[in-house]
């Protein structure tokens, strides 16, 4: 049986404790979008292969899967995913796309959040695999001593009518040793944790749930620039540098909601979905450089299909 995963990207909005305060961590909040796609095909097969694009990272996330599973292999075939290390998830897409095709093309049950821990995903953030799972606007609980995988607080689908300008300038955010090495350094003021948090609990989320475009963009940057001081001094400053290039050009376009995605360099504006494709032409002339391009939310998350 040959299976077909479509899983969305994420835009992350932040992490809320990057020191451990008071014995729990992290605590993560973000978003499901449509686009850019990881999609990978799998069907049984005596040995692990897969062909198309990162073949090296999925041969060994299939490994890892296929250890787990009891299986002799599986032949994978990627035929899209997000760039690798500009701030969309990808890695993670990849490796639950990977391991929830292998074990339908198998007739096998498997949770994402499993498939997660299995792959070595949601260390810090659980925002990629609850993408992964739900879709949706979503707020994970962080680690505590005895978490085995950050818990959904909050998950409720975002506005249709509400989409992002999302743009990637040329670059990689910080990733692999020089990421933990970066969290290992930060030690944020109390107040910018506490701060962080009430603008998701009283701000954000009642602005998403009634559907308040102009509130919950002004405390979506609000949020942005707290986050973003905690992280200053790994990153150079509230933003990176060319992450803060491109939401000085968002802004000057009148987008009030803008913010860099995990570390960058992709950055992202939101917008009426009314008004979207006037003001993607011009983000697209002023960010001639970067890739730029017009993302919807996704409330569904991956899609498994049987293709043969």
């Amino acid at each position: 049986m040959k299976v077909k995963v479509s899983s969305p990207a994420r835009l992350h909005f932040g992490i809320l404790n990057p020191s451990e305060l008071e014995g729990r961590g992290y605590g993560s909040v973000g978003l499901a979008i449509d686009r850019p796609r990881t999609v990978v095909e799998a069907e049984p097969y005596g040995e692990v292969k897969a062909e198309g694009l990162r073949t090296e990272d999925a041969e060994n996330f299939a490994r890892k899967i296929t250890s787990t599973l009891g299986l002799r292999g599986v032949k994978l075939k990627v035929l899209s995913i997000a760039p690798v290390h500009v701030g969309l998830g990808s890695s993670t897409q990849l490796a639950l796309s990977i391991a929830m095709a292998t074990a339908k093309a198998h007739k096998l049950d498997l949770d994402p959040l499993e498939a997660s821990i299995v792959m070595g995903r949601g260390t810090r953030s659980g925002v990629g695999t609850y993408a992964f799972k739900h879709g949706g606007f979503i707020v994970d609980g962080g680690r505590g001593a005895n978490t085995s995988f950050p818990p959904l607080i909050f998950n409720h689908p975002f506005p249709e009518e509400w989409s992002f300008i999302v743009a990637i300038p040329k670059g990689l955010g910080l990733h692999g040793g020089g990421e933990a090495e970066a969290f290992r350094s930060l030690k944020p003021p109390k107040e910018l944790i506490y701060r962080a948090s009430y603008v998701i609990l009283l701000k954000l989320i009642p602005a998403l749930l009634e559907h308040d475009f102009e509130s919950f963009s002004k405390w979506l940057t609000e949020l942005q620039q707290i986050v973003g001081s905690m992280f200053s001094p790994a990153q150079g400053g509230v933003y990176g540098k060319p992450s803060q290039d491109a939401i000085e050009a968002l802004m000057s376009l009148g987008i009030k909601g803008v913010g860099q995605s995990s570390w960058g360099p992709s950055v992202y504006g939101l917008v009426e979905t009314k008004k979207a494709e006037e003001l993607l032409d011009e983000a697209e002339r002023a960010l001639s450089k970067a890739e730029v391009f017009l993302a919807h939310p996704d409330n569904v998350g991956a899609r498994v299909e049987v293709v043969g």
